[in-house]
């Protein structure tokens, strides 16, 4: 029997608030055994863990304050200190329910360091722009803007992994456009359980955040995105999880009206605030949509030469080492490869949900040229070895 491990995902999203069991019922059916389920601030934080209580079988709590978050209109900025001091009461007074800390991280994407006026000028040059100052950066220098906006995101970064050390906890990392950094900076603190979730970094910072010892998290969207391909191609699989980040990342892009985002930029950080954060913060869309295939020709290659920095950097140099390295070579070598025949379990392939990492364990598995059962087992094993709690919830 599959016992699959949604590695990264965001139930306590309003996407989700409908039908929350429904969605647990199917994923169960499915074969997902557990969700790692992740909050952005401390307003979706207690929904978190109403989810774990809910379902304690199923749900593994984990709290964190993510680096982008909101102005009530939707426009995204980064962290505030406040906030951060908002979420470290809610760490500590939850220590102990907790399986880990999470969604953390740096986001230095260029719309959320020099703000809103930034990203709009990229998409409307002749549009009016209106720019959200923060109460922390109000400086109408973009650099000065910048420095604070990074200076913010990293105390809450540290303070939040310097936490998790302290309590023994591993941390659910966000790291879009700032990889290096993070992978620094976990470094420096001396993280030893570490999941970098939708990585989207350079072959080069891969392969030492490998070294390290590090995780990554394969979301359903690999089946349209050569960046995530070429992750799965590069990364050893005793390194590799699996994850759906719903509800983004899904199968099929979401329709832009839908997604409240500018198609053609592939950018969901502009969707408006109602819906909490839904698919504002998962603005790793951008990423996830550089294929640019439509829903009727969702087929992609790992060695296609727009598969961002990681493909580009890691020509010429040789796999880290044993036999999945040896694979993964073979497998980014390989001709391209379709992933149109793979049917998602959930009946709207532009709605994600946690039944979907079944779909990442069959890209996965054809990437890797190994059976769908033994990326199964492999990546559920390596998300028990970096989060033990997991270990109750599969016994």
């Amino acid at each position: 029997m599959l016992r699959l491990v949604d590695a990264h995902v965001h139930l306590a999203y309003p996407d989700f608030a409908h039908d929350a069991a429904s969605v647990v019922e199917r994923a169960k059916a499915h074969g997902v055994a557990a969700a790692l389920c992740v909050s952005v601030n401390h307003h979706d934080a207690p929904r978190v863990l109403e989810l774990a209580a809910a379902h304690p079988e199923f749900a593994a709590p984990c709290l964190g304050i993510h680096p982008v978050q909101h102005e009530e209109s939707g426009v995204p900025r980064p962290v505030r200190p406040e906030e951060t001091a908002a979420m470290m009461v809610l760490l500590e007074k939850h220590a102990d329910v907790l399986v880990a800390v999470g969604e953390i991280g740096l986001d230095y994407s260029p719309w959320i360091l020099r703000g809103e006026d930034y990203r709009l000028k990229k998409l409307e040059p002749t549009a009016e722009i209106v720019t959200v100052e923060s109460s922390t950066a109000a400086s109408a220098d973009p650099n000065e803007r910048e420095r604070i906006a990074k200076a913010n995101q990293i105390a809450a970064f540290r303070e939040q992994v310097l936490f998790a050390k302290a309590h023994g906890l591993p941390v659910n990392v966000h790291s879009r456009n700032a990889g290096k950094y993070v992978v620094e900076m976990l470094a420096e603190l001396q993280a030893d359980k570490v999941l970098l979730h939708a990585f989207d970094g350079s072959a080069a910072v891969a392969k030492r955040a490998v070294a390290l010892g590090y995780c990554f998290s394969v979301p359903p969207n690999v089946v349209r995105s050569p960046h995530f391909q070429q992750v799965v191609a590069t990364i050893p699989i005793e390194n590799l999880l699996l994850e759906t980040d719903a509800p983004a990342l899904a199968p099929l892009p979401k329709p832009a009206a839908a997604a409240g985002a500018d198609a053609s930029a592939g950018d969901c950080c502009g969707a408006p605030a109602s819906s909490s954060q839904a698919d504002n913060v998962k603005a790793e869309e951008a990423v996830a949509s550089q294929s640019g295939s439509s829903p009727a020709t969702a087929t992609t290659t790992a060695t296609s030469s727009s598969s961002s920095s990681l493909a580009s950097s890691s020509k010429g140099k040789g796999s880290s080492s044993g036999k999945a390295s040896s694979k993964a070579s073979k497998a980014s070598a390989a001709p391209p490869l379709a992933f149109d025949d793979l049917v998602p379990p959930v009946p709207d392939p532009a709605r994600n949900e946690p039944a979907n990492v079944y779909l990442s364990a069959q890209a996965v598995a054809r990437i890797k040229n190994i059976p769908v059962e033994e990326v199964v087992r492999i990546t559920t094993a390596n998300a028990i070895r970096i989060f033990p709690k997991l270990a109750r919830l599969l016994a």
